[in-house]
């Protein structure tokens, strides 16, 4: 039933992310030391007007029904966000009695689930501007529920597991808007570890080589690397956000100008 499959199949990967963490504590944490999260795919959002309250609230909700439909439970409460749960029960009551929309977690399971991770992994790519939109409810949808304060998980260690910029099919080898683009969110990065104190870890950038990307299969490019798929060799060739990247990783920060000294990406 639409409306109903997708809070299903979240809250039972949900349940099984739980159980697989406790798995690995039990059986090999105290053995190996590793560390188990769930990679949460989110853009951010930002209201469409700046000064419209209804916008401001869309915007929270398109969070809410986001990453935060994982990561609340997982990383704070053991539950779905309060405005998750409060618009869903709103639009329920318009469109009359559905069950599992979304499914409850028990007391127990709440417990199971609180805690659930040792890291906080997220796949980034771009901001959103939200416009509140009403629905008139005539087909259950998430995207009717949610109807589009700054996220906290408890101030934990960030690994930011994808962020990228795929070019069209045939792709410019001088990807300068790309690399304006990588050189711009690894500044921002920045200003949140040392002016905010967010513990951003890590940062990957999807991907290294061009690749099968999903519906659009070869034609949207990814890769820092170029691959021509025609020849049988498959030759790479970097594009210039391959290079500009790697002066980053060699000299271990931005650089402020072609005479500047450079800024560290960590201390």
């Amino acid at each position: 039933m639409p409306g109903v499959g997708a809070y299903l199949a979240a809250h039972n990967m949900i349940k099984a992310h739980a159980a697989a963490w406790h798995s690995y504590s039990r059986l090999f944490r105290e053995k190996q030391g590793g560390l188990v999260s769930v990679a949460l795919n989110s853009d951010w959002a930002e209201p469409f007007s700046p000064n419209s309250l209804a916008d401001q609230e869309a915007a929270k909700r398109r969070i809410a029904f986001c990453s935060d439909w994982f990561a609340t439970p997982i990383f704070l409460s053991g539950d779905y966000p309060a405005v998750m749960k409060s618009k869903i029960s709103a639009a329920c009551k318009k469109q009359g009695p559905l069950s599992s929309r979304p499914p409850e977690f028990t007391d127990r399971e709440k417990m199971m689930i609180k805690g659930t991770a040792d890291f906080f992994p997220l796949n980034y790519y771009a901001t959103r501007k939200i416009k509140h939109q009403d629905h008139e409810f005539s087909q259950p949808s998430v995207s009717a529920d949610r109807e589009a304060e700054q996220d906290t998980y408890n101030h934990p260690v960030i690994y930011i597991t994808e962020n990228g910029f795929s070019q069209s099919d045939p792709a410019p080898i001088d990807d300068a808007q790309r690399w304006e683009y990588f050189r711009l969110t690894l500044q921002e990065i920045l200003k949140a570890i040392y002016t905010d104190g967010v513990q951003v870890k890590g940062y990957f950038v999807w991907s290294l080589l061009d690749n099968f990307e999903w519906i659009y299969g070869y034609s949207s490019r990814f890769g820092l690397f170029h691959i021509d798929f025609e020849s049988s060799a498959l030759p790479r060739v970097p594009y210039k956000s391959a290079i500009e990247y790697a002066k980053i990783i060699a000299n271990n920060g931005l650089m402020k100008s072609p005479d500047s000294k450079c800024i560290p990406t960590h201390q």
